[in-house]
């Protein structure tokens, strides 16, 4: 199959193990909790005794899992599939018991679906296809099925300026040049669009931060830890020359938005030794069909 997906590509390329991205931020427990409470607890009662349920871009069957756990411990049925473009996550979602599906999430139409769940996958694609993804989750929903979507999110600015950093060229991010971060008031207009007819921001799961240091290690640190091993010093030398240029880059591109709109308003925070983070905000939105 040919993957799409901008940001399932980069984390191939790359060797990400998801559930360490973060400091393991969307394997915790509390995370998944998180999202329970505020996107499956206040809906629980609208389900049959039998829900046909998938986790869109699910990976390595985290989120499936929980969720599943939580709605058979309420005495429900549960058919819960993992939809995901990268192979390697869905072996470990097999793992985990779950069915799983290889597909690009726009390609695939499920049907009859009660309950449909995304966290954190919008950006992994092109914004023409983030609208195809949201198309294809309307079409798989039953009449009155939920779409539960956590999404990398913040104000228009706060996206923007993430989506810039993530772009630069010598960030060797496979797809850089398409990657854009989907704030919150644009995602409402994209659901209305879609056909949902019935849209509810429940609340934050817990918030998230990166800078340009994280964006580098975790495209970067196997092609480094290659070199290192290989004792390639050519390699060395044009990835740290590479770094100077990706950081020098981002750092100018943080400090004009900052110029431009404030610190505060963008989520950047000062950490050790002159680096910055930018703090981002996971809406849990739940949308009726």
């Amino acid at each position: 199959m040919q993957t799409n997906s901008i940001g399932t590509n980069a984390d191939t390329k790359a060797g990400v193990d998801i559930s360490k991205v973060h400091g393991g931020y969307f394997a915790d427990p509390v995370n998944l909790k998180k999202f329970i409470e505020l996107g499956i607890d206040p809906i629980i009662n609208s389900f049959s005794k039998d829900i046909n349920y998938v986790d869109f871009g699910g990976g390595q069957g985290h989120l499936a899992s929980a969720v599943k756990k939580y709605l058979e411990d309420e005495g429900y049925m549960v058919n819960a599939i993992v939809a995901d473009a990268n192979d390697g996550y869905l072996l470990k979602a097999k793992e985990r018991g779950l069915e799983t599906k290889l597909c690009n999430l726009e390609d695939k139409n499920f049907s009859n679906l009660d309950l449909a769940t995304m966290r954190a996958v919008l950006h992994y694609n092109t914004p023409t296809n983030q609208k195809l993804i949201l198309e294809s989750i309307f079409k798989s929903l039953k009449n009155g099925g939920y779409l539960v979507h956590q999404n990398s999110s913040g104000n228009k600015e706060n996206c923007e300026l993430r989506s810039a950093l993530v772009n630069i060229q010598e960030l060797g991010r496979a797809g850089a040049g398409n990657y854009h971060w989907v704030s919150e008031e644009e995602y409402l207009l994209l659901v209305r669009e879609v056909g949902f007819s019935n849209t509810v921001t429940n609340g934050y799961a817990k918030a998230n931060s990166w800078g340009p240091e994280e964006q580098w290690d975790r495209f970067n640190s196997e092609i480094t830890r290659q070199a290192v091993e290989g004792n390639n010093k050519k390699a060395l030398s044009d990835i740290e020359i590479r770094k100077k240029a990706y950081l020098a880059k981002a750092y100018k591109m943080i400090k004009e938005y900052s110029d431009k709109y404030g610190k505060e308003y963008l989520g950047i925070k000062d950490i050790d030794n002159g680096k910055l983070v930018i703090e981002y905000l996971y809406p849990i939105i739940v949308s009726k069909k």
